[in-house]
């Protein structure tokens, strides 16, 4: 058996996206662990610990500390997760996924694998990490603010250790793309530092 832990973040949203993906992964993958990050919600979610899924409400976090947290609580749990599904609220589960990702080692997965101007990386709404892996990058990277370049920052970090990134497009989930990030107050100032942070980092340049 591949034990799965869905990690979910959200900042508000929890009628229109949130609530909808949990219901959508216990139909489809009723057995697999779901830790949902209430990141500083206006309207916060209730906070809920049973076996059934978790939620836990922070401060707002950058997007890379909020996964990071949800994966130190999966890992409390009674047992260690296989694979990590990193997933934003604006997301549903269309089907079972578990024996996609059994026969899976050593690669980053995703539904969405993006290639632009020399990069390659597994779009943040829906990554897929198998537990060495995510050991072996060391978790995502809490330097970035707010939300942006994690995900290609991750990838990144992946590939340089010799993992490399699969796109599955029938992995059962779709993106609502609620494109909430770009509404939040200093954004646009939040993705010029972490595209430098990016580039210093990995000696990169997106030109």
């Amino acid at each position: 058996m591949t034990n799965i832990a869905c990690i979910i973040i959200g900042i508000d949203g929890w009628r229109q996206y949130t609530l909808p993906l949990i219901q959508s992964i216990e139909e489809h993958e009723p057995t697999c662990e779901i830790v949902v990050i209430d990141n500083a919600s206006k309207e916060p979610y209730v906070e809920t610990h049973n076996d059934d899924f978790q939620i836990f409400r922070t401060q707002r976090l950058c997007y890379s500390a909020a996964i990071n947290s949800g994966k130190n609580i999966a890992d409390s749990g009674k047992n260690i997760a296989d694979w990590y599904i990193v997933l934003s609220n604006d997301v549903l589960c269309t089907g079972a996924f578990a024996h996609l990702l059994a026969p899976l080692t050593n690669v980053v997965v995703g539904p969405q694998l993006w290639h632009e101007h020399g990069l390659s990386w597994i779009v943040g709404w829906c990554v897929c990490i198998p537990k060495n892996v995510w050991d072996a990058v060391g978790g995502w990277d809490e330097n970035f603010i707010m939300s942006s370049w994690e995900d290609v920052s991750f990838s990144t970090s992946a590939l340089e250790k010799d993992y490399p990134l699969y796109q599955m497009p029938e992995f059962p989930f779709i993106h609502l793309d609620q494109r909430q990030r770009f509404g939040l107050p200093g954004y646009a100032g939040s993705e010029a530092h972490n595209y430098h942070y990016f580039a210093a980092k990995h000696n990169k340049a997106y030109a």
